[in-house]
């Protein structure tokens, strides 16, 4: 399996996951809202509950409009394309976004197709958002999980995030990463 950490990004790039199946990981464009609306659609109930903790069967598309008009000084999204035959489609999609609360965190989300589960897809999108967000100098990454979510509980364990319970949402856990010391960032501010 392929892992490249290119903080500048190295996209787009092709993916090789454990048994042989390949996707272009590329940035997420603002044209891209009938590829995420596919692939959210096409998700089990169960992993669309994952990724958005609520029942939905499509995304609205005020919603697509907004999750696929990405400010780049404060978020990142990636999507991976796979061919199904006649055209690309979406098999995951990752992101981050600033926490309106804290400047220096970042909240992460992502989901991959049910039939790309268990192939490093979600390993590597983890693995590029993290280096992404080290690059800009954001300080922590985390992401907030459902409890019964363990298959991306156990991702975040294996990529180093640290788990905690949710301070407001007895479902949540939430998972953090710190990237840099808050004390570096006020010595580069200095």
């Amino acid at each position: 399996m392929a892992h490249t950490l290119d903080p500048a990004g190295g996209l787009p790039a092709v993916w090789t996951g454990t048994n042989g199946r390949a996707a272009v990981l590329r940035a997420l464009e603002p044209g891209d809202d009938g590829l995420l609306g596919d692939f959210v659609r096409k998700l089990s109930p169960a992993s669309r509950y994952q990724r958005f903790h609520v029942g939905v069967r499509e995304l609205p598309a005020p919603w697509l409009d907004l999750l696929t008009r990405v400010d780049p000084a404060r978020e990142f999204a990636l999507i991976a394309l796979a061919s199904d035959g006649e055209r690309a489609a979406c098999v995951a999609e990752a992101r981050y976004a600033l926490d309106p609360d804290h400047d220096d965190a970042r909240e992460f989300a992502l989901a991959v197709a049910d039939g790309w589960h268990g192939q490093g897809l979600g390993v590597e999108l983890l693995q590029r958002l993290l280096a992404h967000a080290h690059a800009r100098g954001v300080e922590r990454l985390f992401g907030e999980v459902l409890r019964t979510n363990t298959a991306m509980l156990r991702l975040a364990n294996r990529s180093g995030f640290r788990v905690a319970t949710h301070p407001a949402d007895a479902r949540l856990l939430r998972v953090t990463q710190q990237l840099r010391s808050p004390w570096a960032s006020q010595r580069i501010a200095a």
